[in-house]
Order: structure tokens, then C-alpha cells, then sequence
């Protein structure tokens, strides 16, 4: 959609179409009234030049319906796709007004509004929403409008689009929900917004993840905060049994654990192989986690299915400073 424009092939009314020149596309149009149908040979139309270069007077000039701004390029790319993708407004405005299919889709599965979206247009999502596109249509990556403009973290786009909870909580083919995307990214402030929409918080994507579970794994304590609920989620585990503490433990992040203990999350749940967190921390010889999380109360005697206790894995790797933690503060 981006491509520069190829001119050699361009006909004087896509010409005139593309700069604005009114009177010369009037003249033409008299002359030809075909000439608004002619298209280059990756199928750009007078109305899609238009539309990229933001000419709204021109559009208008065309006086012309859906048959005519619905026109698609090779790619399935329509002029109120063009609009979108180079932010112009008033065309888009135009090319409603002609009756554009807001919801077309080009052949990667993109709406206007899926380009408005991506490209952070938070005017051009205000004026598609209100004119009634959809923001729930998903591209063929499983992609909303919503799920862009979260993942590219424009928190002004996503306002416009003004989501439903069913729209906050729809999946992308890797079974990802739009504030799992925020929250990977640690994006607290879209976090936040989502959760004003109605986000689900407890779905899972095809990985078993949980938007907490993705913040505790990347470190972002401060999207575990704005979440304002208590051990009911933060406990929900994976099918393996995989936990956000278990998360926190492997990858070494002390500061989310410490927001989690703080909520009340049972620090000795354990998976299905019956590690918990201390048996994580140990193994990866993390003897500032082992002090936090015993400090904050995990229970150093727990047994894994191999009947290994935290200590007995640090001693087996050869962890002393770990072995050292769990005696000093476990004990």
C-alpha cells in the first residue's frame, strides 16, 4: 500500500485526480465519463490517487458511488484503504459520502480501518467507527484493528476505536488477546484502557500465557500493579500448572515477584512436575530470588515428583551463594 506511485502509465484524469486539479478532471470527465474506470497495471484508479494524495475536492468532483470508490487495485486495495494508510481524513470523509465499503478486505485480510489503526490515525479510526466500520473483522494473521493498535501501543488510536469488552477479548491466531499484547510490551497505560473497556483478564493464549504472566515474565512490575485484582487471577495456572510467581522465578524478575507476593499470590503452588517457584530459582542459582522469595514466605521443604527440594537442586548444580540463601533465610 505504501508503494511510490508508478506515473509513466497514469492517464491525464488520474494525473489530474492525484495534484487536485479540479476544472482539468471536470473537462475530462465530460469528455470521457469512462475515464474515471481506467486503471494502471497494478490497478490504480483516479479515486484510489485521490484518495493517497488527500484530494477530497476531487473525489467529490467524481460524482460517483460505490461502483466506482469500491474499484480494487491487484493487491485487493481499495481508495478508502489508500486514505487510511497515508492518514487523510477528509478524503476518507469523501469517499464515505460516496458510499466506500468500509469493511472491504485486501487479500492479507486489512480493512481501512486495520491501516488506520496500524498506522496510530486515531482521527481516521474516530471517523471509519462513527461511519460503521468494523473494528472486530480480523486479518488473515487473526489481527483486529484493536489488536494493532494496542501491539504498536497507539493508546490515542485504540481511545478512537472505543472498544466492547467482546472486542478487547477477541484472539489472534497464536491465541493472543489485545492486552496480553500491552502487557508484554509493558504498556501500562494501555493496559489500563483495556481493562476500562472490559478486557478479559483470564484467557489464555495457545502458549497457556496470561496477560500477568507475560508482564511477570518480561519484568513489568507496573502493569502487575494496574491490574487491580487479587490472587484469584494472579493464581490462575497453565495446563502444565505454570504459574506468574513460576514466570517471575525463571526469568529472574525480584521486582514482580515482590508486587505479586504483595497481592496475596501462594508462592508454593507447583506445577505439573511439582516444581514451584523455589525449586525455579534454585535450579537457575538465583540466590537473590531464593532471599525474596523466602522472605516473602515460599516454604523451602516443598518436594518435587523427583523428591528434590530447593536446596537439593542448588547443591546439585553447584550453586553455592543459592545453597548459602535458602540456609541463611530458610532456616
Amino acid at each position: 500500500m505504501n508503494a511510490e506511485p508508478d506515473m509513466h502509465e497514469w492517464t491525464p484524469a488520474m494525473h489530474a485526480a492525484h495534484n487536485g486539479e479540479i476544472e482539468t478532471l471536470k473537462m475530462l470527465m465530460n469528455q470521457n465519463p469512462s475515464c474515471l474506470e481506467a486503471k494502471t497495471s497494478d490497478g490504480k484508479t483516479c479515486a484510489i490517487l485521490a484518495a493517497r494524495s488527500g484530494q477530497a475536492d476531487a473525489l467529490r468532483a467524481m460524482k460517483r458511488g460505490p461502483s466506482l470508490v469500491n474499484l480494487e487495485r491487484v493487491d485487493g486495495g481499495t481508495a478508502a484503504m489508500s486514505a487510511a494508510v497515508h492518514g487523510k481524513t477528509d478524503a476518507m470523509r469523501a469517499l464515505i459520502a460516496m458510499g466506500a465499503d468500509l469493511n472491504q478486505q485486501d487479500e492479507d485480510g486489512w480493512t481501512a480501518l486495520h491501516y488506520a489503526a496500524a498506522d496510530g490515525h486515531a482521527p481516521l479510526c474516530h471517523c471509519l467507527v462513527a461511519a460503521g466500520a468494523n473494528p472486530n473483522i480480523q486479518n488473515h494473521d487473526g489481527d483486529t484493528p484493536i489488536t494493532l493498535a494496542t501491539t504498536f501501543k497507539y493508546t490515542e488510536a485504540l481511545r478512537a476505536l472505543n472498544p466492547t469488552p467482546t472486542d478487547c477479548s477477541l484472539v489472534d491466531a497464536d491465541g493472543w488477546t489485545p492486552i496480553m499484547h500491552a502487557a508484554n510490551h509493558g504498556n501500562v497505560e494501555m493496559v489500563q484502557q483495556l481493562i476500562s473497556h472490559g478486557a478479559d483478564l483470564d484467557i489464555v493464549n495457545n502458549e497457556g500465557k496470561t496477560a500477568i504472566m507475560l508482564a511477570a515474565r518480561n519484568g513489568f512490575p507496573d502493569v502487575i500493579k494496574a491490574i487491580h485484582r487479587g490472587p484469584s487471577l494472579m493464581d490462575l495456572q497453565r495446563e502444565d500448572g505454570g504459574t506468574a510467581v513460576m514466570s517471575a522465578a525463571v526469568h529472574g524478575r525480584t521486582d514482580c515477584l515482590k508486587v505479586l507476593a504483595d497481592k496475596g499470590c501462594n508462592l508454593d503452588l507447583q506445577d505439573e512436575d511439582g516444581w514451584a517457584a523455589i525449586h525455579y530459582a534454585a535450579a537457575d542459582g538465583n540466590a537473590v530470588m531464593l532471599e525474596s522469595l523466602l522472605r516473602a514466605g515460599a516454604d523451602p521443604t516443598l518436594i518435587n515428583k523427583d523428591g528434590d527440594t530447593a536446596r537439593m537442586l542448588a547443591v546439585r548444580f553447584k550453586y553455592t551463594e543459592a545453597v548459602r540463601a535458602i540456609d541463611q533465610v530458610g532456616s
